[in-house]
């Protein structure tokens, strides 16, 4: 009789309005959840985030909606690491509700947000392996593995996913993005043809065309996607930058409009704002109506972010621009108030750290930021720094042990690194076995990618002869490594193979670095060649980026032929001056004499200035950016020039190549620097990319009376003045 009394309870309870309104609403979330989960995978982020913050309205308790607003909040498309951590946090205080494969997927999510990309792999392929029938869980697992680098994975895990569900859009459209453009263009024609009015694919598609240089049919994409979806912003933006690339400014602001209209958030909207501003004043000029109108746009974008540190930045950009500097710094410091673990204000650390010269003081700089910064996103570039600091004057055991955690922490640059602390061993040989190995993979891994971008077409725009140029300074480089570790290891002829091997192709373009020399140098003085060991070191310690460890060796060299510092100071003068008139004599050969691309530009008040006025002068042109640090270089050499040719029939333009978030930075830049040649603004590109193909800054051109390209010279090179008086002087005839 009491088990019958129980079981009627029981039903009775189960079968009540109230429960059945429970189950009801699980239900309800369950399903919402699920299209929670399918908006994000399909990178619709903004919509991901309102349904699972309408869950968590309703059931604060539903924890796998905190684990998914965490790992959005981490994802490259927001990267708001304040309320990924919070999220996370809530999760682990409730995770006792979480199902096992939820668990598992927080692990990974605590990875992510930490830059531990190992064990967060490892997380989710637990996951995978406990469900591998489970579509979200593979889905995960591949994402991630994509986001990585880890592209061999990334695409087993979309492979095994279109296996099991062939229409699945999501993978489709991933999997296009991890091969080559031309495989990819199918994939996502197919994703097209499945779903139409999917703008999502429409957008991805126009990125594979354009890719594939095919512009116009990737334009044709984007508008379809905002035809479908106006408040496709993504799309927008691709859009108006298309529009600024071909000067058609007009198009480019009415894009930036509908942007900023359909912005989903004030972060997004502050973003185009700043775009759309510099377009304004490029295009209505810098009127009291233009900075008032900006003025007015500014206070709102602030009332509405309110302490969010992405819109604080772009609103410090946006009063720079309009010369507010107090402003300006104003919302910098709400940044640093806000959110003093930032990314804004982390990287503004890192970028003062490149002021620092001595190698101590930069060691001691980085070691505080990475003890205010316990969880930077940044580890990879911390650890760089680091290590470029340590190994110019630490012990060998901290040099190995800051060695051993930058090869365990880098993903993106990995080639780099492992070519840095090969070079690092050799120098000190130590770990010399290791130091080849690393020198080995290093190249293998650059010239596996270097192939790889030419698949993709990445270089489509780079013109035959820049590319053969930038390959030939990567296999040399890295078989100058090579050549410093087997040095160092005493095999004496594998050395000079490797050396004089990388020595043929960079000289033969014109492109040997000061560090091949100060090596040759070495291995001639090993072989006893002491001559040719003086006049490598020589051409080391006169090259224009002049080798560390070279001028020590020469005065050594010249000590034990009986030569005192004072000959060798004396050498080297001479010898500089003799390269100068050599290097100018090669240069004044080997003239361009092409027709110099026309241009009209303005300039920082706003007049428009273009090369055919200029014809009948020698005319310099500069192409350079703030955000350059070789440029930075460059400059004040290039003042000098300007000073000392200001009375002649030269001109010397320095056009800025700064991209429309950083345009605002010239002006105070030019004037802190008390700089006085001519500013021009390329907007867009035009004259940069359009006109000159330039690929690299600092690039100048040297231009004839008659506007033909006589000279050009790219990079740092401490003997431009001389150089360039050379080529100036022959144009101008006197």
């Amino acid at each position: 009789m009491g088990r019958l009394y129980l079981f009627v309870v029981t039903v009775c309870i189960l079968l009540s309005p109230t429960s059945a309104w429970a189950f009801q609403k699980n239900t309800n979330l369950d399903q919402r959840y699920a299209a929670a989960l399918e908006q994000a995978n399909r990178l619709k982020f903004n919509e991901a985030m309102a349904i699972l913050r309408s869950i968590l309205y309703e059931d604060p308790m539903y924890v796998a909606a905190h684990v998914r607003l965490a790992d959005i909040y981490q994802h490259q498309w927001a990267r708001d690491f304040v309320n990924a951590r919070k999220e996370a946090a809530i999760a682990d205080s409730l995770k006792q509700h979480l199902s096992a494969a939820d668990r598992l997927f927080l692990e990974a999510v605590h990875a992510k947000i930490d830059q531990r990309f190992n064990e967060a792999l490892d997380a989710l392929n637990a996951r995978v392996e406990q469900w591998p029938e489970d579509r979200q869980a593979l889905f995960d697992m591949a994402e991630r593995a994509f986001y990585t680098g880890n592209r061999d994975t990334a695409v087993d895990m979309y492979h095994r996913l279109l296996g099991k569900w062939p229409d699945y859009t999501p993978a489709l459209n991933h999997l296009a993005y991890s091969v080559s453009p031309e495989d990819g263009i199918p994939l996502l024609e197919k994703a097209v043809t499945t779903e139409p009015k999917e703008p999502d694919w429409r957008d991805s598609l126009g990125d594979l065309y354009r890719a594939a240089g095919r512009t116009e049919d990737a334009i044709e994409q984007y508008q379809k996607a905002v035809h479908i979806d106006p408040g496709f912003t993504i799309a927008w933006g691709k859009l108006a930058g298309y529009y600024v690339s071909k000067n058609r400014f007009d198009e480019a602001v009415a894009a930036y409009t509908q942007k900023v209209k359909y912005a989903p958030s004030p972060a997004e909207r502050a973003s185009s704002y700043n775009a759309l501003w510099l377009l304004r004043i490029q295009q209505e000029g810098k009127s009291a109506e233009v900075f008032s109108d900006i003025r007015s746009e500014l206070e709102d974008l602030e009332a509405s972010g309110g302490n969010n540190p992405g819109v604080l930045a772009a609103v410090a950009r946006g009063y720079r621009l309009i010369g507010d500097r107090a402003k300006a710094k104003q919302a910098e410091e709400s940044i640093a108030a806000v959110d003093p673990e930032g990314p804004q204000i982390q990287m503004l650390r890192i970028q003062a750290s490149g002021d620092i010269k001595d190698p101590k003081e930069r060691a001691e700089y980085m070691e505080a930021f990475r003890m205010d910064f316990t969880n930077t996103p940044y580890t990879e570039i911390v650890l760089l720094n680091l290590f470029s600091a340590y190994s110019r004057f630490a012990e060998d055991e901290k040099v190995r042990r800051i060695a051993d955690e930058l090869l365990g922490a880098v993903r993106m640059n990995m080639e780099s690194a492992k070519q840095m602390v090969a070079t690092a061993f050799a120098d000190r040989h130590i770990e010399l076995d290791r130091a080849q190995t690393l020198a080995e993979e290093a190249m293998a891994t650059d010239i596996q990618r270097f192939e790889m971008m030419k698949n993709v077409g990445a270089f489509a725009t780079v013109e035959e002869d820049v590319l053969t140029s930038r390959e030939t300074q990567m296999r040399a480089r890295h078989q100058d490594t090579q050549g410093w570790v087997a040095l160092a290891q005493g095999r004496i002829d594998a050395a000079e193979k490797l050396f004089r091997k990388a020595y043929k192709a960079t000289e033969r373009a014109h492109i040997t670095g000061a560090q091949q020399l100060y090596h040759l140098g070495v291995l001639a003085e090993r072989q006893d060649q002491t001559e040719e060991a003086e006049i490598f070191y020589l051409r080391a310690v006169t090259h224009h980026s002049e080798s560390a460890g070279a001028r020590d060796a020469l005065i050594a060299l010249a000590a034990q032929r009986g030569k005192s510092t004072e000959e060798v100071e004396q050498m080297i003068a001479a010898w500089r001056e003799e390269t100068v008139k050599e290097e100018g004599e090669r240069l004044l050969a080997e003239r361009i004499n092409e027709p110099a691309p026309d241009f009209s530009l303005k300039d920082l008040d706003g007049n428009i200035v273009s090369l055919s006025a200029l014809k009948g002068k020698v005319v310099l042109i500069d192409f350079w950016a703030t955000w350059c640090y070789p440029c930075k270089l460059v400059l004040p050499l290039y003042q000098q020039v300007h000073e000392k040719y200001k009375d002649w029939d030269v001109i010397c333009l320095a056009i800025s190549v700064d991209g429309l978030m950083s345009q605002g930075e010239v002006a105070p830049f030019i004037k802190e620097n008390n700089y006085t040649f001519p500013v021009l603004i390329d907007v867009g590109g035009q004259a940069s990319q359009g006109a000159y193909k330039v690929h690299g800054i600092p690039t100048l051109f040297v231009i004839d009376k008659t506007g033909k390209i006589q000279y050009m010279h790219v990079g740092y090179n401490k003997k431009l003045v001389g150089l360039l008086s050379m080529q100036i002087e022959q144009l101008v005839g006197w």
